[in-house]
């Protein structure tokens, strides 16, 4: 059993990881399907979706209910016509029609892959490549988180170009068309050639106040979009339309050593995971940095994934392969392990909006 869980489970969830890790252990051809009486029970209990880096997850998007268990093969390369490639899936994120946008990272051919709403048991039929990322920005391009603001435009960082691309919305004349660079990048670019369309912000050697190394992305609720720079190490925010970098949130001040991803929850509240510090890392509505797990009850041996749902923190760990869910309002408490024993290491949690 390739998906597990340590706390007791209904037995539709018991069922619904059998057939889950059936689909991802077994080889070629699409993969099987819940039992038809069961399609719209499992539908309604997705409450995650689940990107994981690695081939032993047949470079899936899964669904989980609200207790770990796997439900649904959301999105799979059998779904894909020929010539499209879903490998290495990492960000995912929602479009304002309801349509989901995953990061597929393999370096030889990466793209924003669109899937559309989902099906009666839960998977989400292919509608086509949003952004061909390998004929955009740069040279070599490895997208890593995506991010989409407000008013529907969508961000994604690329770990070896280190920069932020920015793409045209649904709303937008061509959807996913390269954005040209605001003038927070243009008038901090280095290279006597202004930077490519597409690009927001830029990296360290091309722009003064770029990236040395990002990660993860997200939009606060004041709608700036936060980048963390993993080398630098810092957390920063930036206007989502001039560029402009408005405020350093973390740095090395507060404990940052090696920073990986960024999440906000309801609230306001930021979090980052750190994988050199072995934590995460919470700024407070008042602007004060904690350390989370500062009394080392519980210390992650390489942390990635981040989630933040109603007062509880979802962390990711790539070497033990597992998710485990610590209580904001006791972040000391002994953590649970919400998914264990995962194909291949965890890379983005993301929670859907209630009703999906």
């Amino acid at each position: 059993m390739l998906l597990t869980t340590r706390t007791p489970l209904r037995r539709r969830a018991l069922a619904s990881i059998a057939w889950v890790a059936l689909a991802l252990g077994g080889c070629g051809g699409e993969p099987p399907r819940p039992p038809a009486g069961d399609a719209a029970e499992q539908a309604q209990a997705t409450a995650w979706y689940l990107s994981m880096h690695g081939d032993g997850g047949r470079n899936s998007i899964v669904g989980l209910d609200a207790a770990g268990g796997a439900t649904v093969v959301v999105a799979s390369p059998q779904g894909l016509p020929g010539g499209v490639v879903l490998r290495e899936p990492r960000g995912m994120a929602l479009l304002p029609d309801g349509t989901l946008l995953v990061a597929s990272a393999f370096n030889e051919a990466p793209a924003l892959l669109r899937f559309g709403e989902p099906a009666k048991d839960g998977s989400r039929p292919f509608i086509g490549t949003f952004v061909d990322l390998s004929r955009t920005v740069a040279d070599r391009v490895h997208p890593y988180a995506v991010a989409v603001s407000p008013d529907g435009t969508v961000f994604v960082s690329d770990q070896d170009a280190n920069l932020v691309a920015r793409y045209a919305g649904l709303e937008a004349p061509q959807p996913g068309g390269a954005v040209p660079s605001p003038s927070g990048c243009r008038n901090q670019w280095l290279p006597p050639t202004p930077p490519a369309d597409g690009i927001f912000i830029g990296p360290a050697h091309a722009q003064r106040s770029g990236l040395k190394v990002v990660r993860g992305i997200a939009f606060d609720r004041a709608g700036r979009l936060l980048v963390v720079d993993r080398d630098e190490p810092a957390l920063y925010a930036y206007d989502r339309d001039s560029g402009e970098r408005l405020a350093t949130l973390m740095d090395r001040r507060d404990g940052l050593e090696r920073p990986i991803q960024v999440a906000v929850d309801e609230s306001g509240r930021v979090f980052v995971s750190d994988r050199k510090a072995r934590t995460v890392f919470m700024r407070d509505l008042d602007g004060r940095v904690s350390n989370l797990l500062a009394a080392r009850r519980h210390e992650p041996d390489l942390p990635s994934g981040l989630a933040v749902r109603e007062g509880r923190l979802y962390l990711g760990d790539r070497t033990r392969r597992e998710i485990v869910r610590i209580d904001l309002a006791d972040p000391a408490a002994p953590p649970q392990r919400w998914v264990a024993d995962l194909p291949d290491p965890p890379e983005f949690l993301m929670a859907l909006p209630k009703g999906r």
